[in-house]
């Protein structure tokens, strides 16, 4: 009977709870949006604007050349990839080299330059609009640790074609080299010199983190980091998505074939929840029939 009780109890709580979140907190969750939505159609912004940022108590400027998908999130919400930053934040040490590989307009690296003041930034952006953001971003927050790049970084030094997002395009951040299926027709070819960072980075500092968001060109990236990895041990998050590839298990493979001989273990970020997040990294089974997409941790061991 005791058994019964407890059941019938656990089972209301249960049903308590899904009444309360889909009953008032999922409605609020849309009409919050919505406020939100229209706050800033009511501005009427006319770009190019300079947005004023307060993020984990770090507070810097950002430069704005027209509107887009990742600066309205930057308007609405005073931050992009809030979760990864956090999480970087857990791993970058002091007076050591921070990469940012991908930056587009620079959120990031322009967060990272602020707050460590003692470290340097390398910011990566090879595509002409959003690095002339991120430039301006730069001067106008005086960052002399913030050192950018107009170059794309990869497996070897030379020049590619990047599909390059223009004044028109909403999503900026879907630039890459390949001929993704997500790319529309206001992006245009712009002719890039390429980098690896085993030959870019000299510097005598040790790197603590590398960020790398290249829509599909990260294994690329990685393997012309393999020396500059094994040396510095650095922490890599990066971004990874299989609808890029026509055959995911060999890029399983081939990630694993990296990672493993210089002795990492790479995890999933996992979060869920607006209201009361949560977050954690899972493990990654890359042996798993599921498909694996989203940030991925690699962490030394």
């Amino acid at each position: 009977m005791n058994r019964l009780a407890l059941k019938l109890l656990h089972n209301l709580k249960s049903l308590f709870f899904l009444i309360f979140y889909y009953g008032l907190e999922v409605p609020w969750k849309a009409y919050d949006k919505y406020i939100q939505k229209r706050s800033i159609k009511a501005l009427k912004i006319k770009y190019p604007i300079i947005d004023c940022i307060r993020f984990k108590g770090i507070e810097f400027l950002i430069y704005f050349a027209s509107k887009g998908i990742i600066e309205e999130l930057i308007l609405k919400e005073g931050s992009y990839e809030g979760e990864l930053i956090a999480l970087a934040d857990s791993f970058i040490e002091e007076k050591t080299i921070i990469i940012d590989v991908g930056a587009n307009i620079g959120f990031e690296s322009l967060y990272f330059a602020k707050k460590y003041p003692n470290n340097k930034v390398f910011s990566y952006e090879p595509t002409a609009i959003a690095y002339k953001c991120l430039s301006k971003s730069k001067a106008i927050n005086d960052l002399e640790n913030l050192n950018i790049f107009k170059l794309g970084v990869g497996e070897k030094n030379g020049t590619v074609e990047i599909h390059a997002a223009t004044q028109s395009t909403y999503n900026k951040g879907l630039a890459s080299i390949d001929a993704n299926f997500d790319l529309d027709d206001t992006f245009t070819k712009e002719t890039i010199d390429i980098i690896t960072l085993d030959d870019h980075v000299k510097e005598n500092l040790r790197v603590s983190l590398i960020k790398i968001d290249v829509q599909g060109y990260e294994t690329k990236v990685l393997e012309g980091a393999v020396t500059l990895i094994e040396k510095d041990k650095p922490v890599i998050i990066y971004e990874h998505f299989e609808g890029y590839y026509s055959d995911p298990l060999e890029l399983r493979n081939k990630i694993e074939s990296l990672f493993m001989p210089l002795g990492y273990e790479l995890y999933l970020i996992r979060s869920k929840g607006d209201f009361r997040p949560h977050k954690f990294l899972e493990k990654i089974n890359f042996k798993s029939p599921k498909a694996i997409n989203g940030d991925i941790v690699a962490l030394p061991i």
